[in-house]
C-alpha cells in the first residue's frame, strides 16, 4: 500500500523569551508592584511550607507528602486570578 500525506498543519505558539533570552516588552504583565509582592510572598510562604512538610515526613511524624517544590507560581498565580464570582 503506498503511503499518503494526510495533511499538511502547523502549531502557532507564543514566544516571549528571545534566542538570546531576551524578553518581549511588550508581553510583559502589567501587574502593580503591590500584587507582585504579594504574590511572591505566598510562593516563598509555599515553598517553606512543603519544606517542612519533607522534614516532618522524613521524621515519621506525617505520612506521605506530595512537594510542589519548584511550582509555587502554578498554585498561587491560579488563585490569584480568581474573581469573586469564580467557583471554588
Amino acid at each position: 500500500m503506498p503511503k499518503k500525506q494526510v495533511g499538511k498543519w502547523s502549531i502557532d505558539y507564543l514566544q516571549i523569551l528571545d534566542e538570546n533570552g531576551k524578553a518581549d516588552e511588550k508581553l510583559e504583565p502589567k501587574i502593580d508592584e503591590k500584587d507582585l509582592l504579594a504574590l511572591y510572598r505566598w510562593m516563598v510562604l509555599s515553598r517553606e511550607a512543603d519544606q517542612r512538610m519533607i522534614n516532618m515526613q522524613r521524621q515519621g511524624r506525617i505520612g506521605t507528602v506530595g512537594p510542589s517544590t519548584g511550582q509555587e507560581a502554578a498554585h498561587v498565580v491560579p488563585a490569584y486570578l480568581l474573581n469573586d464570582k469564580d467557583w471554588f
